[in-house]
């Protein structure tokens, strides 16, 4: 009987084993991972993940493991931050035959951060085939990644790092960049580096975005052997925030805190509140007081002529509530909501916040507006505005005059519906997913300090770094002298008058004991053509038409040096910019990224352009970010920091 059972198996079909999966390696940088904390372990998972979904088997490596793995490719996944070793190790790797897929801040600075030669360049420039000029953030900047013959691509971070080619051949460009020498994707032989991280759970769960990846790899040589359905659309909706990490305390007043709109919506479990919510039951819909649902798939605005506007909630393809607007989410289950603005490729911005959530209904398609207590704010802002891995007390001095910020200018943004927005315009905000260990503890151990100028909330305005030397308020806006807000010297001496341009010249020329001088922004050099300049200020609204550009020259400085009178002289006329307004000439005279890093900056011309010799990066009111980080480096407390700007 055992004899035949055997026979028959023999006989029975056997499976074809197949070739194995192609190795690919992940550098894991620790320099990376100290800079990107919590979020960047959970984005490289979500790398790994990725690539075993494409097919491959990922193998996560050291720089000392790199040269022993057997794997045809290397990936960069947002790799920043990298040491001279893991430079050297990837080079070697290269050499050895490997192909190379990098993404967004690969080798972008040094392993302290710090800026590489005279500005900030990727150490593996020359390897990567295109070098970075600035990095954009903002909707219609780098939100759609258009490829060579295919459609576009949109991205759901709306942040990049603008390239240009050094060598490399353009795979793709960023829809309505103006600059045309931009690129968005580079190849060179056996490499290629992208501009956005396409493996960041905000964009690798769309179909579209796998199938771009599934390409670039093949244009690499690497041989995958896809899963089932591997090419479509997934929702990723879970964010790992750390165990035991410090949680802000959730006291304080109510915030209201504007964010971008977004087409649709997608929520993690959450209780939807509203005037008039109504889900369905037994065929009918009904209303109820709220509605709580383990996870909505896609949250949207609809109106029509014959009905009234509704917000409406799917599970799937199912509606599970639908309710007149505006309606608010608070979280089930957890202390904050998981939210993604989802576009219709499944790409969308993964974000997650503290508090409640009011979503309404506009022409765009959802307005949101984050409320929360006053010290879950602050733990959003401080590692946005000044980096997690500054001294403590210069976080401790950051919370303190974030915290005041937020106080003296509530309702500044009233007539839209909410006390401050979430970008520079107010202060950067970027929700639980930005908080880190260290920026939760200062704003734990400053719990409910404020800065008061009499019985008010003082205007705690700051900038990233000076650059030696601080302006009083007049003198960068049009607004009344206030007199804690006069300027002063960052460093040891009295304050010099640099309203004359020999001064000023050697004040930039010259050394400097300013607490800010090991910034990498404390001195800067930016070389313009003047047809660059025609194309810079051609897109500056309301800046009169003046022809080409023939000249710049400052007609009048502060007694702090800053620029306050800017012409620009052309073929047809000529124009003049006053204050801080300068600065946004380079950005199309909108407030944002791409703007002059400071006006405090001298100008040498010449027959073919001119050169800005500059310090700073700001406006430079109030406290300066990277002084305050030199002042607790040199051993004074965040109430010290703070009085002294």
């Amino acid at each position: 009987m055992i004899a035949w059972f055997l026979a028959l198996l023999w006989l029975l079909p056997r499976p074809v084993a197949g070739p194995a999966l192609e190795n690919v390696a992940v550098l894991r940088s620790q320099p990376s991972l100290k800079y990107s904390g919590w979020v960047g372990r959970w984005q490289l998972d979500s790398c790994v993940s990725t690539l075993r979904t494409l097919g491959l088997h990922p193998e996560v490596v050291g720089a000392d493991e790199l040269l022993g793995v057997h794997a045809r490719l290397l990936v960069l996944a947002n790799t920043r931050c990298m040491s001279a070793v893991e430079v050297d190790a990837v080079r070697a790797f290269y050499r050895r035959g490997g192909a190379i897929l990098a993404t967004y801040l690969s080798s972008y600075r040094n392993e302290k951060n710090q800026a590489v030669g005279a500005g900030n360049h990727f150490q593996l420039a020359d390897l990567l085939g295109c070098d970075v000029y600035s990095w954009a953030s903002g909707p219609g900047v780098c939100s759609v990644l258009k490829p060579m013959h295919r459609p576009g691509i949109e991205l759901g971070r709306n942040t990049a790092m603008l390239v240009r080619p050094t060598g490399g051949a353009v795979l793709a460009t960023w829809e309505g960049q103006p600059d045309v020498s931009s690129a968005a994707v580079v190849m060179r032989p056996r490499v290629i580096y992208v501009g956005e991280d396409l493996f960041v759970p905000d964009n690798c769960g769309s179909g579209q975005v796998k199938r771009y990846l599934a390409s670039l790899l093949d244009r690499l040589g690497v041989h995958r052997r896809p899963v089932a359905g591997w090419d479509k659309t997934v929702e990723h909706l879970d964010v790992p925030f750390p165990a035991g990490a410090p949680v802000p305390p959730a006291t304080g007043p109510e915030i209201r805190v504007g964010l971008d709109d977004v087409p649709a919506l997608s929520t993690d479990q959450a209780e939807v509140v509203g005037t008039f919510v109504q889900v369905q039951r037994r065929g009918h819909w009904v209303e109820v007081p709220s509605v709580r649902l383990p996870q909505v798939t896609r949250i949207e605005y609809l109106s029509t002529v014959l009905r009234q506007p509704m917000l409406v909630g799917y599970a799937g393809h199912r509606q599970a509530f639908r309710a007149r607007s505006p309606v608010t989410l608070r979280p089930v289950g957890h202390s904050y909501l998981v939210l993604a603005g989802r576009h219709a490729n499944g790409t969308g911005a993964l974000r997650a916040y503290r508090g409640e959530m009011v979503v309404d209904g506009r022409a765009s398609g959802l307005g949101l507006v984050n409320v929360l207590p006053l010290e879950s704010y602050t733990a959003g802002v401080v590692p946005n505005e000044m980096g997690p891995l500054f001294p403590p007390q210069a976080l401790a001095a950051m919370a303190v005059v974030a915290r005041t910020f937020a106080l003296s200018h509530l309702r500044r943004h009233e007539d839209q519906g909410y006390d401050v927005c979430a970008t520079v315009h107010c202060q950067v905000y970027g929700g639980m997913l930005s908080e880190w260990e260290s920026t939760n503890q200062a704003v734990a151990e400053t719990q409910g300090v404020v800065a008061y100028s009499g019985d008010r909330p003082a205007d705690t305005t700051f900038h990233a770094c000076c650059g030696g030397i601080g302006d009083a308020i007049q003198n960068v806006w049009e607004r009344p002298p206030v007199s804690y807000l006069g300027g002063y010297v960052d460093g040891p001496g009295d304050r010099p008058d640099l309203s004359s341009e020999e001064a000023f010249r050697s004040f930039i020329d010259g050394q400097s004991e300013a607490y800010c001088s090991t910034s990498a922004r404390f001195r800067w050099t930016a070389r313009y053509t003047y047809p660059e300049l025609d194309g810079i200020f051609r897109r500056v609204d309301g800046l009169p038409r003046i022809g080409h550009v023939l000249a710049l020259n400052v007609l009048g400085r502060s007694p702090g040096g800053r620029v306050q009178t800017l012409e620009i002289v052309g073929t047809e006329g000529r124009a003049e910019v006053h204050k801080d307004a300068i600065r946004w000439l380079w950005s199309g005279g909108h407030v944002g990224t791409g703007g002059l890093q400071s006006t405090l900056f001298y100008i040498d011309s010449d027959a073919n352009g001119v050169t800005l010799h500059g310090g700073g990066w700001g406006h430079g009111v109030g406290m300066c970010q990277e002084g305050a980080g030199g002042m607790a480096r040199a051993g004074f407390d965040w109430k010290a920091i703070i009085e002294h700007y």
